[in-house]
Protein backbone atom coordinates (compact mmCIF):
# COMPACT_ATOMS: atom_id res chain seq x y z
CA UNK A 1 0.00 0.00 0.00
CA UNK A 2 1.17 3.20 -0.63
CA UNK A 3 0.78 5.54 2.37
CA UNK A 4 1.97 9.75 2.89
CA UNK A 5 2.33 10.56 6.22
CA UNK A 6 1.08 14.14 6.81
CA UNK A 7 2.79 14.78 10.40
CA UNK A 8 4.70 17.26 12.71
CA UNK A 9 8.47 16.51 13.51
CA UNK A 10 8.28 16.66 17.28
CA UNK A 11 9.09 13.12 19.46
CA UNK A 12 6.29 11.66 20.08
CA UNK A 13 5.02 12.09 16.88
CA UNK A 14 8.29 9.93 16.10
CA UNK A 15 7.32 7.80 18.36
CA UNK A 16 4.25 7.29 16.70
CA UNK A 17 5.52 6.83 13.52
CA UNK A 18 8.76 4.34 14.51
CA UNK A 19 6.17 1.81 16.09
CA UNK A 20 3.73 2.41 13.01
CA UNK A 21 6.86 1.25 10.43
CA UNK A 22 8.35 -1.47 12.32
CA UNK A 23 4.96 -3.66 12.44
CA UNK A 24 4.50 -2.31 8.35
CA UNK A 25 8.01 -2.62 6.77
CA UNK A 26 6.37 -3.84 3.10
CA UNK A 27 4.62 -0.17 2.50
CA UNK A 28 5.45 2.42 0.29
CA UNK A 29 5.71 5.23 2.59
CA UNK A 30 6.48 8.99 2.47
CA UNK A 31 6.14 11.88 4.77
CA UNK A 32 5.34 15.40 4.47
CA UNK A 33 6.33 17.13 7.66
CA UNK A 34 4.86 20.64 8.11
CA UNK A 35 7.58 22.95 9.37
CA UNK A 36 5.50 25.45 11.50
CA UNK A 37 4.20 26.21 14.67
CA UNK A 38 1.23 27.24 13.26
CA UNK A 39 -0.11 26.86 9.94
CA UNK A 40 -0.16 29.62 7.58
CA UNK A 41 1.50 31.70 10.17
CA UNK A 42 5.33 32.97 11.11
CA UNK A 43 6.99 31.91 13.72
CA UNK A 44 6.69 35.58 15.51
CA UNK A 45 3.04 35.03 14.90
CA UNK A 46 3.00 32.31 16.22
CA UNK A 47 4.01 32.79 19.60
CA UNK A 48 2.52 35.81 19.75
CA UNK A 49 -0.88 34.16 19.16
CA UNK A 50 -0.17 31.43 21.35
CA UNK A 51 0.56 33.73 24.27
CA UNK A 52 -2.46 36.10 23.77
CA UNK A 53 -4.98 32.67 24.15
CA UNK A 54 -3.11 30.58 26.66
CA UNK A 55 -0.59 33.28 28.65
CA UNK A 56 2.74 32.99 29.40
CA UNK A 57 2.85 29.86 31.66
CA UNK A 58 1.67 27.84 29.24
CA UNK A 59 3.84 28.63 26.44
CA UNK A 60 7.02 28.60 28.21
CA UNK A 61 5.60 24.99 29.12
CA UNK A 62 5.75 24.20 25.25
CA UNK A 63 9.09 25.82 24.61
CA UNK A 64 10.68 23.89 28.00
CA UNK A 65 9.02 20.63 26.52
CA UNK A 66 9.80 20.94 22.95
CA UNK A 67 13.53 22.11 23.42
CA UNK A 68 13.49 19.36 25.71
CA UNK A 69 12.62 16.65 23.62
CA UNK A 70 14.76 17.95 20.72
CA UNK A 71 18.24 17.59 23.45
CA UNK A 72 17.01 14.21 24.71
CA UNK A 73 16.36 12.78 21.54
CA UNK A 74 20.24 14.04 20.40
CA UNK A 75 21.56 12.49 23.67
CA UNK A 76 19.91 9.76 23.25
CA UNK A 77 20.95 8.65 19.78
CA UNK A 78 24.71 8.57 21.81
CA UNK A 79 24.04 6.56 24.66
CA UNK A 80 20.90 4.15 23.58
CA UNK A 81 18.78 4.21 21.33
CA UNK A 82 15.32 4.33 22.33
CA UNK A 83 12.66 4.80 19.78
CA UNK A 84 10.77 6.79 22.00
CA UNK A 85 13.03 10.19 22.21
CA UNK A 86 13.29 10.16 17.69
CA UNK A 87 12.11 13.13 15.54
CA UNK A 88 9.96 11.92 12.49
CA UNK A 89 12.28 12.89 10.03
CA UNK A 90 14.68 10.82 12.24
CA UNK A 91 12.55 8.05 11.31
CA UNK A 92 12.25 8.69 7.86
CA UNK A 93 16.21 8.88 7.90
CA UNK A 94 16.61 5.26 9.27
CA UNK A 95 14.72 3.62 7.13
CA UNK A 96 15.61 5.45 4.33
CA UNK A 97 11.86 6.76 2.96
CA UNK A 98 11.27 10.15 1.39
CA UNK A 99 10.62 13.10 3.58
CA UNK A 100 9.54 16.08 2.41
CA UNK A 101 8.99 19.64 4.22
CA UNK A 102 5.96 22.31 3.94
CA UNK A 103 4.60 25.35 5.17
CA UNK A 104 1.18 24.79 4.79
CA UNK A 105 -0.27 21.23 3.87
CA UNK A 106 -3.20 23.06 1.90
CA UNK A 107 -0.75 24.93 -0.20
CA UNK A 108 -1.12 24.89 -4.26
CA UNK A 109 2.82 23.21 -4.36
CA UNK A 110 1.77 20.97 -1.62
CA UNK A 111 -1.64 19.79 -2.68
CA UNK A 112 0.54 19.07 -6.38
CA UNK A 113 3.17 17.30 -4.66
CA UNK A 114 0.68 14.93 -3.14
CA UNK A 115 -0.56 14.53 -6.33
CA UNK A 116 2.36 13.35 -7.91
CA UNK A 117 3.32 11.06 -4.69
CA UNK A 118 -0.21 8.77 -5.61
CA UNK A 119 -0.94 8.00 -2.18
CA UNK A 120 -3.53 4.86 -1.62
CA UNK A 121 -3.96 6.12 1.71
CA UNK A 122 -2.94 9.25 3.72
CA UNK A 123 -2.31 9.28 7.72
CA UNK A 124 -2.70 12.35 9.27
CA UNK A 125 -1.03 13.31 12.45
CA UNK A 126 -0.74 16.96 11.10
CA UNK A 127 -1.50 20.41 13.11
CA UNK A 128 -3.83 21.60 10.62
CA UNK A 129 -7.40 21.36 9.37
CA UNK A 130 -6.72 19.89 5.68
CA UNK A 131 -9.18 21.10 2.81
CA UNK A 132 -11.30 18.94 0.38
CA UNK A 133 -8.72 19.43 -2.31
CA UNK A 134 -6.05 17.27 -0.23
CA UNK A 135 -8.95 15.22 1.04
CA UNK A 136 -9.88 14.24 -2.68
CA UNK A 137 -6.44 12.71 -3.56
CA UNK A 138 -6.09 9.46 -2.11
CA UNK A 139 -8.38 6.30 -3.15
CA UNK A 140 -8.90 5.26 0.27
CA UNK A 141 -9.68 8.52 2.26
CA UNK A 142 -7.46 10.33 4.90
CA UNK A 143 -7.41 9.11 8.61
CA UNK A 144 -6.34 11.07 11.09
CA UNK A 145 -5.12 9.95 14.48
CA UNK A 146 -6.56 12.38 17.23
CA UNK A 147 -5.06 12.50 20.56
CA UNK A 148 -8.10 12.39 22.65
CA UNK A 149 -11.60 10.23 22.57
CA UNK A 150 -14.32 11.47 20.03
CA UNK A 151 -16.77 13.42 19.89
CA UNK A 152 -15.87 14.62 23.86
CA UNK A 153 -12.83 16.07 23.09
CA UNK A 154 -12.00 18.16 19.81
CA UNK A 155 -10.05 20.09 18.61
CA UNK A 156 -6.86 21.79 20.70
CA UNK A 157 -5.46 20.77 24.00
CA UNK A 158 -5.98 17.12 23.82
CA UNK A 159 -3.79 16.13 26.83
CA UNK A 160 -4.88 19.48 29.06
CA UNK A 161 -8.64 18.92 28.71
CA UNK A 162 -9.20 15.67 30.58
CA UNK A 163 -6.50 16.11 33.22
CA UNK A 164 -8.57 19.68 33.54
CA UNK A 165 -12.03 18.08 33.64
CA UNK A 166 -11.33 15.24 36.05
CA UNK A 167 -11.84 12.60 33.81
CA UNK A 168 -10.97 8.73 34.77
CA UNK A 169 -10.03 7.82 31.18
CA UNK A 170 -7.88 8.86 28.53
CA UNK A 171 -8.00 7.82 25.08
CA UNK A 172 -7.52 8.01 21.25
CA UNK A 173 -9.32 7.74 18.06
CA UNK A 174 -8.74 7.19 14.41
CA UNK A 175 -11.32 8.82 12.24
CA UNK A 176 -11.70 9.56 8.47
CA UNK A 177 -11.17 13.55 7.58
CA UNK A 178 -13.97 15.59 6.53
CA UNK A 179 -13.53 19.37 6.21
CA UNK A 180 -15.05 20.18 9.79
CA UNK A 181 -12.51 19.92 12.94
CA UNK A 182 -12.27 16.36 14.38
CA UNK A 183 -15.79 15.43 13.10
CA UNK A 184 -15.29 13.06 10.16
CA UNK A 185 -16.86 9.05 10.94
CA UNK A 186 -14.95 7.38 13.61
CA UNK A 187 -12.94 4.03 12.63
CA UNK A 188 -11.36 3.06 16.07
CA UNK A 189 -10.65 4.77 19.68
CA UNK A 190 -8.67 2.94 22.74
CA UNK A 191 -8.77 4.57 26.20
CA UNK A 192 -6.93 3.64 29.18
CA UNK A 193 -7.28 5.18 32.84
CA UNK A 194 -5.72 7.98 33.76
CA UNK A 195 -3.48 7.59 36.99
CA UNK A 196 -3.11 10.50 40.09
CA UNK A 197 0.77 10.75 38.90
CA UNK A 198 -0.10 11.34 35.32
CA UNK A 199 0.41 15.25 33.36
CA UNK A 200 -0.18 16.51 30.08
CA UNK A 201 3.88 15.08 29.72
CA UNK A 202 2.82 11.77 30.29
CA UNK A 203 -0.62 11.33 28.71
CA UNK A 204 1.27 12.50 25.49
CA UNK A 205 3.46 9.99 25.22
CA UNK A 206 0.99 6.97 26.15
CA UNK A 207 -1.35 8.43 23.29
CA UNK A 208 1.73 8.13 21.12
CA UNK A 209 1.92 4.71 21.94
CA UNK A 210 -1.70 3.54 21.78
CA UNK A 211 -2.19 5.64 18.71
CA UNK A 212 0.20 3.84 16.98
CA UNK A 213 -1.36 0.57 17.69
CA UNK A 214 -4.54 2.27 16.68
CA UNK A 215 -3.10 3.06 13.52
CA UNK A 216 -1.83 -0.58 12.78
CA UNK A 217 -5.08 -1.63 13.35
CA UNK A 218 -7.40 0.53 11.44
CA UNK A 219 -5.01 0.18 8.11
CA UNK A 220 -5.32 -3.29 8.25
CA UNK A 221 -9.08 -3.22 8.53
CA UNK A 222 -9.16 -0.92 5.44
CA UNK A 223 -6.34 -3.27 3.40
CA UNK A 224 -9.02 -6.17 4.09
CA UNK A 225 -12.09 -3.72 3.12
CA UNK A 226 -13.80 -4.30 7.14
CA UNK A 227 -14.16 -0.79 8.11
CA UNK A 228 -17.47 0.38 10.17
CA UNK A 229 -17.27 4.00 10.04
CA UNK A 230 -19.59 5.33 13.01
CA UNK A 231 -20.99 9.01 12.33
CA UNK A 232 -19.84 11.46 15.55
CA UNK A 233 -23.07 12.40 17.79
CA UNK A 234 -22.63 16.40 19.18
CA UNK A 235 -19.31 16.64 20.94
CA UNK A 236 -17.82 19.62 22.23
CA UNK A 237 -14.52 21.47 20.62
CA UNK A 238 -11.89 22.56 22.91
CA UNK A 239 -9.37 25.28 22.04
CA UNK A 240 -6.10 26.79 23.91
CA UNK A 241 -6.67 26.69 27.95
CA UNK A 242 -6.72 30.38 29.17
CA UNK A 243 -4.19 31.80 31.16
CA UNK A 244 -6.92 31.30 33.93
CA UNK A 245 -7.44 27.96 33.37
CA UNK A 246 -3.88 27.54 33.57
CA UNK A 247 -3.89 28.98 37.26
CA UNK A 248 -7.14 26.60 38.45
CA UNK A 249 -5.37 23.42 36.89
CA UNK A 250 -2.12 24.12 38.92
CA UNK A 251 -4.23 25.71 41.66
CA UNK A 252 -5.24 22.15 42.38
CA UNK A 253 -1.43 21.07 42.55
CA UNK A 254 -1.74 19.51 39.84
CA UNK A 255 1.50 19.39 37.16
CA UNK A 256 2.15 20.24 33.35
CA UNK A 257 5.59 18.48 33.36
CA UNK A 258 7.36 16.31 35.96
CA UNK A 259 10.81 16.23 35.27
CA UNK A 260 11.35 13.07 36.62
CA UNK A 261 8.88 11.23 34.11
CA UNK A 262 10.69 12.91 31.50
CA UNK A 263 13.67 10.48 32.61
CA UNK A 264 11.68 7.41 33.53
CA UNK A 265 9.87 7.66 29.98
CA UNK A 266 13.65 7.63 28.49
CA UNK A 267 14.47 4.95 30.17
CA UNK A 268 11.19 2.64 29.72
CA UNK A 269 10.57 0.61 26.05
CA UNK A 270 7.75 1.95 24.39
CA UNK A 271 7.45 -1.55 22.33
CA UNK A 272 6.56 -3.35 25.59
CA UNK A 273 4.16 -0.59 26.73
CA UNK A 274 5.78 -0.12 29.78
CA UNK A 275 4.62 3.20 29.30
CA UNK A 276 1.01 2.55 30.22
Amino acid sequence: MKIVFLTGNLVQMGTTTFRFLEQRRNDDVEFIVGDFILPKKTTGQSIKIIIEKAGYRYFLFKVFETVLYEILSKINKFITWNPAFVTVKECAAKYNLPCFTTKNFNSPETVNLIRKLQPDLIISIAPQILKSEVIRIPRLGIINLHPALLPEYRGLGPYFWPLYNNEKKAGATVHFIDEGIDTGPILNKTEFPILESDTPHTLYWKISVVGADLLLKTVKEIEENRVHPVKQDEGKKYSWPSPADISRYVSRKKRLMDLRGVIETLKKDCFKGELL
